[in-house]
């Protein structure tokens, strides 16, 4: 059930911002109280920056009735779309817009939003897939609730030549949804798409010898390896890289290599290379090279809590699942998955027939973390 002003945010999607810069207020008092409160329940700023923002108290939260570029660049800033990651909460926005009495979650890039003469506020209802934009305007009647940082924050695309990378990216999708129309690589290509003209991604070109991973962790996103086939074209190369060392235009790109830092400039023949085996060497966030410098994709960074996983996976001692379990060890790591990973083990007696089992584990307890259960009788049940 839709409420009153999520039907008009729906109703208003591309309608002009009606506010002024004088309507914009700042909410930082009432905004750092509730997200203190957060804080110290545990949780964690996702990064650095962030950290060190909060304490030095140099993001603003700021609210007005257009979209956040414009009420962050009336105080002089430019918003910070991490920052929606611990406003977009029906706490904050209750408290920000106190004379409402409902919040309301929705599929917008609009939110967090409030309007007290409809009793409501909005927040995401799955900020992941579809978060909160810094472009969004607040439908009208609407006030949005910003987060705003020094202009030397450099956000999403905001680096040199990303602009450029961004409308080659976005052009190659466009042919592919219309030449690929009705199979799986349209569908795929229309939700990279999405994402590309909502803003929820950003290219960013990194130092010679750093891994995606780190250049997107240094602005607080998140490098995203979807994008790295739309990404591994000349065409777009060039637009991060036009010009060589000595100041001439690339006119092509060299596809005699594959890696898992590919693709992007390489110093020292100053030629830009593309990945010419994406399935048996794919390029990853993590994959670096001494000599080279990446172009990478950046989204979301999510902020780090007290809520962490335990992986388990269940094996039988036999010598056909020990590499399986190395790998599943080396995966875990490799993905960067929070919390301990732990093999499931069944050995020894079975049960329920045998009413003492004495497991007494395999030679990879020391390597790999191990909890012991006896195996099951399998002949008392044939379908197990």
């Amino acid at each position: 059930k839709e409420s009153a002003l999520s039907t008009h945010l729906l109703a208003s999607v591309g309608a002009p911002s009606s506010g002024s810069a004088d309507s914009h207020t700042d909410a930082t008092k009432v905004v750092r109280g509730v997200v203190t409160k957060w804080l110290a329940d545990g949780n964690k700023l996702g990064s650095e920056q962030q950290q060190r923002e909060w304490k030095d108290e140099t993001v603003l939260f700021r609210v007005g009735p257009a979209s956040c570029d414009e009420v962050c660049s009336d105080a002089g800033k430019v918003c910070a779309r991490d920052w929606f990651l611990y406003i977009d909460r029906c706490d904050v926005a209750q408290a920000t817009f106190p004379a409402t009495t409902k919040c309301v979650e929705v599929m917008s890039a609009m939110v967090p939003a409030g309007a007290d003469h409809l009793s409501e506020t909005l927040v995401s209802r799955d900020g992941r897939s579809d978060p909160p934009t810094c472009a969004g305007v607040a439908p009208g009647g609407a006030r949005r609730i910003c987060g705003c940082v020094g202009k030397e924050r450099v956000r999403a695309v905001g680096k040199p030549g990303s602009a450029a990378v961004m409308d080659v990216v976005v052009k190659a999708l466009k042919d592919t949804v219309a030449q690929k129309a009705g199979t799986a690589t349209s569908a795929e290509a229309t939700e990279l798409l999405s994402d590309a003209q909502a803003g929820r991604v950003g290219f960013h070109k990194g130092l010679v010898g750093r891994s995606c991973s780190d250049v997107c962790s240094e602005v607080a996103l998140k490098c995203n390896d979807r994008w790295f086939h739309s990404i591994n074209r000349c065409d777009v190369q060039m637009a991060g890289w036009p010009q060589d060392q000595d100041g001439h235009y690339f006119k092509e790109c060299s596809d005699r290599f594959y890696g898992h830092d590919l693709p992007g400039h390489q110093e020292q023949m100053d030629e830009l290379l593309i990945n010419n085996d994406m399935q048996g060497f794919p390029s990853t966030c993590g994959g670096r090279g001494d000599f080279s410098a990446r172009l990478c994709p950046c989204s979301y960074s999510y902020p780090a809590t007290t809520t962490t996983f335990h992986t388990v996976f269940n094996v039988q001692s036999k010598q056909y699942f020990e590499w399986q379990s190395r790998y599943n060890i080396f995966w875990h790591k490799q993905s960067g998955q929070s919390g301990p990973v732990t093999r499931l083990l069944s050995m020894g007696g079975a049960w329920p027939t045998d009413a003492t089992p004495h497991p007494k584990g395999d030679h990879l307890m020391n390597e790999v973390r191990t909890h012991i259960a006896p195996e099951y009788d399998c002949s008392i049940d044939s379908y197990v």
